[in-house]
């Protein structure tokens, strides 16, 4: 295994235990969803209204050309 394919390999196991235990929190200490929402849910809800969130990047990214063309 070379040095490249560990840094990977570190860097997904650290990024899946993030996950895991942001979840396993919010669940645990039932977070009141306002507060702090389950990554499950979050791409759950991305995944059932995903034209929201495109019609939504699409919005900020206009509004981001049009800032970099002013300045």
């Amino acid at each position: 295994m070379t040095m490249r394919d560990r840094a990977a390999l570190w860097t997904t196991v650290g990024a899946a235990s993030l996950i895991g235990f942001w979840e396993a929190f919010v669940r645990v200490r039932d977070v009141r969803p306002f507060v702090l929402l389950p990554p499950s849910r979050i791409v759950s809800t991305f995944f059932d209204t995903p034209g929201f969130f495109l019609e939504a990047t699409a919005r900020t990214a206009w509004h981001l050309a049009i800032g970099l063309a002013i300045s």
